[in-house]
C-alpha cells in the first residue's frame, strides 16, 4: 500500500446510530487529518449508514464511505472483518482509527492481523510526527507509565482508541462532503456464528459505563439493600446514569441498578480508566 492516504475512523453503530466514541475519534481525526494534509475519512457498515453519513461530516469528516446491507445490522466478527478489509484494501488508508469498545477491540486486531499490519490498543493520546507517523499513545506497566508506539513499516497504521478520552466536534449543519455507497461482497457475508436472539443487556433504568459522563453508584458501605433506596434522594444531574455493578461490590440481595454522583470522562492524558471514579465516596 505505497500509496495510502486519508485518515479513516470507523463508525460504530448502535441500535441505527452513531456511537459517541465514533464523533470522539471524528475530533481527533480531524486534527491528525489537518497535520497530514490529508482527507478525514468516516466508514460505517449497518443498513441505515446512508442516514447518518450527514451527521458524520457535520462532525468533521470530509467524506464517508457507507455499506448498506441487513447483515450488517448487528456486529458480526467475520462479516464486519470482511468488509473492512475489503474497504481498506480498495482505498488503502494511511491511518485507521477505531474506538476501543467491546466491538473496536474485537475487530481491531483481525483487520490489523489479516492486512498485515500494526495496531496499539487502548490509545488515551494521538499525534503525529514529521515523517508522518501517528504516536499512538497507551498506559503501559498498569498506568505507571505512558508508551508511544508507531508503525513506520506497514499501512494502515492502525489504533483503538479509549471512548470518553476526547470531546465529540459539535455538529456543524453548513459543512458538506462526500458520501460513497459500497455493496458488501456476497464472499464476506459467510460466518461461522449465527445470531439467534438479541437480548439487551441495558433498559431505560441503566446505562452503558463508556457513555455516560456522570456515573452514579453506591457500595457495602450503605450496609444492607434498603438502604440504596438513599440514593435516589441525591440532587443528581439528568446526566447522571444507572450502572450494574460487579456483584462482589454488591451487598448480597441489593438491587441490581445503584448510582454514584461522579464524573467518568478522563482527561486525554488519564493513565487509566478506574482512575476516573477515584474520589470521595457518595455514602
Amino acid at each position: 500500500m505505497s500509496e495510502s492516504k486519508h485518515v479513516w475512523v470507523f463508525l460504530e453503530t448502535e441500535d441505527g446510530q452513531l456511537r459517541s466514541v465514533g464523533l470522539e475519534l471524528l475530533g481527533q481525526g480531524r486534527l491528525l487529518a489537518d497535520k497530514m494534509g490529508e482527507q478525514l475519512v468516516g466508514v460505517i457498515l449497518d443498513p441505515h449508514a446512508g442516514t447518518l453519513a450527514a451527521q458524520a461530516i457535520g462532525c468533521g469528516a470530509d467524506t464517508v464511505i457507507t455499506m448498506e446491507d441487513p447483515a450488517l445490522a448487528h456486529y458480526n466478527t467475520d462479516i464486519f472483518t470482511a468488509a473492512m478489509c475489503r474497504l481498506v484494501r480498495k482505498y488503502a488508508p494511511e491511518v485507521l482509527m477505531i474506538g476501543a469498545t467491546n466491538v473496536g477491540r474485537d475487530l481491531g486486531p483481525r483487520i490489523s492481523c489479516r492486512l498485515h499490519t500494526g495496531l496499539t490498543a487502548d490509545c488515551t493520546y494521538l499525534d503525529v510526527d514529521a515523517h508522518r507517523y501517528v504516536l499512538w499513545t497507551r498506559p503501559a506497566f498498569g498506568g505507571n507509565l505512558m508508551a508511544t508506539n508507531i508503525c513506520p513499516d506497514t499501512k494502515p497504521q492502525m489504533g483503538t482508541v479509549r471512548p470518553n478520552v476526547f470531546r465529540a466536534p459539535a455538529f456543524d449543519p453548513a459543512r458538506t462532503g462526500a458520501v460513497f455507497v459500497e455493496s458488501l461482497p456476497e464472499d464476506a457475508r459467510r460466518s461461522s456464528t449465527e445470531l439467534l436472539e438479541l437480548i439487551p443487556v441495558l433498559d431505560a433504568a441503566t446505562a452503558n459505563l463508556t457513555e455516560a459522563q456522570i456515573i452514579v453508584s453506591g457500595g457495602r458501605g450503605l450496609k444492607g439493600p434498603e438502604n440504596f433506596a438513599l440514593l435516589q434522594e441525591l440532587p443528581t444531574p439528568s446526566a447522571a446514569a444507572w450502572a450494574h455493578p460487579a456483584q462482589r461490590s454488591t451487598p448480597a440481595g441489593s438491587p441490581p441498578s445503584i448510582r454514584s454522583a461522579r464524573r467518568a470522562r478522563p482527561s486525554a492524558r488519564a493513565s487509566t480508566l478506574p482512575a476516573a471514579f477515584r474520589a470521595r465516596s457518595s455514602t
